[in-house]
């Protein structure tokens, strides 16, 4: 596990810490762990994508739909182009 070294101060209101709370407990980790699980995940999603992690994501949803039939190439280009958008910082 990495060396934690900083310390962050957020302000919740009462009612979202709560339910913060809540989420943490049911998944059984501190308020910290969760909220750190939370930042990590967001920021994945935010990263961009290389070129070869692009082609490897085409190739998953192709895996992972396999009885489409034929590709409508224009569905597949917007699709790609929202997903290459919605990576840019």
């Amino acid at each position: 596990m990495a060396t934690l070294e900083r310390r962050v101060q957020v302000l919740f209101d009462e009612e979202l810490y709560e339910r913060l709370l809540a989420e943490a407990q049911a998944e059984r980790l501190s308020v910290g762990a969760y909220i750190r699980e939370a930042v990590e995940g967001r920021l994945r999603e935010r990263r961009r994508l290389s070129p070869r992690e692009a082609m490897e994501a085409l190739f998953r949803s192709g895996d992972a739909n396999p009885s489409r039939g034929g590709i409508d190439w224009e569905d597949e280009k917007e699709l790609m182009e929202r997903d290459y958008l919605r990576n840019i910082p």
